[in-house]
């Protein structure tokens, strides 16, 4: 979104009025652009696939989620043991 703002061209109000933003949600994000350009890089996350064995997935119908990313920042997420892979990719990128 943010890159979008800016190759608009438009007003920061003008922008949220055609996007249904707030105009709060977009001067949080700008703030956050601003202080993530000048913080250091942090290192990407490296993920690893663990395999689970059958019959502990035949537990997880029942089960409200099957895994749990939580940030150190305190932010979680929760996945379903169904949820769509482009889903979860979705959601781990905008942590």
């Amino acid at each position: 979104m943010l890159a979008e703002y800016h190759r608009s061209q438009l007003t920061q109000r003008e922008f949220v009025g055609q996007h249904e933003l707030s105009l709060a949600t977009l001067t949080k994000w700008l703030r956050e652009e601003r202080q993530g350009a000048k913080a250091p890089r942090r290192k990407a996350l490296a993920f690893a696939e663990l395999p689970l064995a059958s019959r502990m997935l035949s537990g997880l119908g029942t089960a409200r989620w099957a895994a749990e990313v939580v940030r150190p920042d305190g932010w979680t997420v929760r996945l379903a043991h169904d949820a769509p892979v482009a889903l979860v990719v979705q959601l781990l990128a905008a942590c």
